[in-house]
């Protein structure tokens, strides 16, 4: 069982130190994130966002990409509230949302810890792959499309940015519209696995990113 917040629940899968969120609408009046709650209530299923995290100001990604003419949300903290509504809950994470990538129905989004955030959460970050030897997701794919137009406005975030970031963009032939390739441990046999819309594959595939 995962964590019960008001109106949904998330379950985390983790893969050394990233993970995927799987959240559970438990009925529509709830405190998950509003436009992904309201693309629920529309029926939309599957991916929704992938978040990178920042290593620089989330103020500058917001500002750099807002500029270069991106829709992107405000920066924002995590928070809800508990206690009949009279308590107020923030947590050591701000991010940013893009709109959907072209081609796909995923955002891409941008996450910034707070200093301490990640070593004070590690204890908590269980059950971990980790522990049977797989070690991490090395690349990310999203497919889409149109696929042209995804790697043009893949190749404009980065431009922005002044950066490279850790993804890539492939077209979208199949039901999944994400891959993620994933390192394992010396001697530690790794099969490609499908999560809902998301194929986890070993760094070794045969068809690499």
């Amino acid at each position: 069982m995962g964590e019960k917040s008001k109106g949904f629940q998330i379950s985390n899968i983790w893969i050394g130190s990233q993970y995927f969120e799987i959240v559970d609408i438990l009925h529509r009046e709830n405190q998950w994130q509003p436009n992904w709650a309201d693309r629920h209530a529309d029926g939309d299923r599957g991916s929704y966002c992938l978040f990178l995290k920042t290593t620089i100001p989330i103020e500058y990604v917001y500002q750099r990409l807002k500029a270069a003419g991106f829709s992107i949300s405000e920066p924002e903290r995590t928070s809800f509230k508990w206690f009949f509504k009279l308590l107020q809950k923030k947590l050591p994470w701000r991010f940013v949302l893009t709109s959907k990538i072209p081609g796909t129905e995923i955002e891409l989004g941008f996450i910034e810890y707070d200093k301490g955030a990640e070593a004070k959460f590690a204890p908590f970050m269980v059950p971990n792959s980790s522990e049977n030897g797989i070690n991490s997701i090395t690349r990310a794919k999203i497919l889409s499309t149109e696929l042209d137009l995804a790697k043009a406005w893949l190749v404009e975030v980065q431009e922005a940015l002044g950066k490279p970031i850790g993804l890539t963009v492939g077209e979208k032939s199949d039901e999944f519209a994400l891959l993620l390739e994933v390192e394992a441990a010396e001697g530690v046999e790794f099969k490609a696995v499908p999560v809902f819309d998301v194929l986890l594959q070993p760094k070794s595939a045969n068809k690499p990113l």
